[in-house]
């Protein structure tokens, strides 16, 4: 019975370990904000689940210019034609916003990183190409619960929508606010 305890205790201790670590870095850590594109769905057992994609890796087919260019995501692929896997995702500032400017894979020594890139944050990526590059990050942050009943100021689809991130050198960020403009929409 004493293990039992013992044991329960522990586990409990690490689950609130772990949460506290994740808080205090919520609050210390630097934060910026990125541009986003937004795909709403719904999801019966969930609600209202909005998946949020920086705005620079939307690549119309044949666009140039942008922070993340054609360039460098062939550098990135090095001969490559495809890739899909965890790598970093480097953020450059531009104004009051951080835009997505580079790509590494994640064994690559930190000094061969672009030095344009002054934010790194971990992510699943997807590189192909389909009438130019296609690009596809999934940060796990940036999938967002709304509450039922929150009032968007506009649809999801909408140009305008930011989202204020944690950064976590090499990890995943950590969503802290949605803004529509520069209303605050949510804060999570």
């Amino acid at each position: 019975m004493k293990r039992a305890l013992l044991l329960a205790l522990v586990q409990a201790g690490v689950i609130l370990g772990w949460a506290a670590t994740e808080e205090l870095v919520r609050r210390a850590a630097p934060t910026f904000r990125v541009p986003l594109v937004a795909r709403a769905t719904s999801d019966e057992h969930r609600g209202r689940h909005t998946h949020f994609q920086p705005a620079d890796l939307e690549r119309p087919s044949g666009a140039a210019g942008g922070p993340l260019t054609d360039a460098e995501i062939e550098r990135f692929l090095a001969g490559a034609t495809d890739f899909h896997g965890p790598a970093l995702v480097g953020f450059c500032p531009q104004g009051s916003l951080q835009r997505v400017c580079a790509l590494e894979r994640l064994d690559a020594a930190p000094a061969s990183r672009p030095a344009s890139a002054g934010s790194w944050s971990r992510a699943r990526l997807h590189v192909w190409q389909h009438e130019g590059w296609q690009v596809r990050a999934d940060f796990v942050a940036t999938r967002l619960f709304l509450p039922e009943g929150l009032a968007l100021p506009a649809p999801t689809t909408a140009a305008g929508w930011t989202l204020e991130l944690a950064h976590r050198p090499d990890r995943p960020p950590l969503p802290l606010r949605l803004y529509f403009g520069e209303q605050l929409v949510f804060e999570g």
